[in-house]
Parts: C-alpha cells; sequence; structure tokens
C-alpha cells in the first residue's frame, strides 16, 4: 500500500477492493485440515495467501494499515457476499482454473482433491 500511496498526486485518491477469501479457495483451506489431504496440503496457507481471512478485525488492520503509510480520510467497508454456482460442474470447472497445487500430487490425487472439493 506504500507504493500506491507513493503514486498518487498529492490530495489524489484512490479505490482499493480486497479479497479477504473465496469459496474456490475455502474448499482447500478446510481440506488441508482434514487427516486425509493434511499432508499434501501442507503448502495451501503459503501458497493461497489471503492475510485478513483469519483476523478478527480486518476493517480495523486495513484502516491502520493505510493510515500508517499516509492515507488520509480512509473509509474501509467489509461486506460479505456468497457467490452461488448454478451447478456442482460451474464450480468443479472454477476450481480447475487455479493453479496446478501441488505439484507432488498424481493425476489420480488431483482428480481425487477435486472431487472432495465439489
Amino acid at each position: 500500500f506504500e507504493n500506491i500511496f507513493q503514486l498518487l498526486a498529492p490530495g489524489g485518491e484512490c479505490f482499493i477492493i480486497l479479497v479477504i477469501t473465496g469459496a474456490i479457495f475455502e474448499t482447500g483451506f478446510q481440506l488441508s485440515e482434514t487427516p486425509k489431504w493434511k499432508d499434501k496440503l501442507r503448502r495451501y496457507r503459503e501458497v493461497f495467501v489471503f492475510p485478513y481471512r483469519e483476523d478478527p478485525k480486518p476493517v480495523k488492520t486495513m484502516e491502520d494499515l493505510l493510515k500508517s503509510v499516509g492515507f488520509k480520510n480512509v473509509f474501509v467497508k467489509r461486506e460479505n457476499f456468497n457467490l452461488i454456482y448454478p451447478t456442482s460442474e460451474k464450480f468443479r470447472e472454477t476450481l480447475k482454473c487455479l493453479p496446478d497445487f501441488p505439484n507432488d500430487m498424481t493425476k489420480e490425487e488431483k482428480l481425487e482433491l477435486l472431487d472432495d472439493q465439489v
């Protein structure tokens, strides 16, 4: 955010949208804590980093961070919304768009992971 602040003209304005998490990632976070997938997904949190996901006060954290680098008149709003996939197949196709993770899984394991995510 410091770089963004430095790029702004004096008195300039900006609009920032941050995603705290999303359904396509939550399935992986949840599965990474199960005995079945814990070892295979041990680096999931490192690859898909959402620093505010487990923050109990993400709005305050963001306000404090933006003010600390020099932003003035900071307004932070958290909105929860659910993205509804019309079918499980549409959700599966969205999951397939994610980077191939992790690389040490067999093709069969990756398909099984995909099934478990859906």
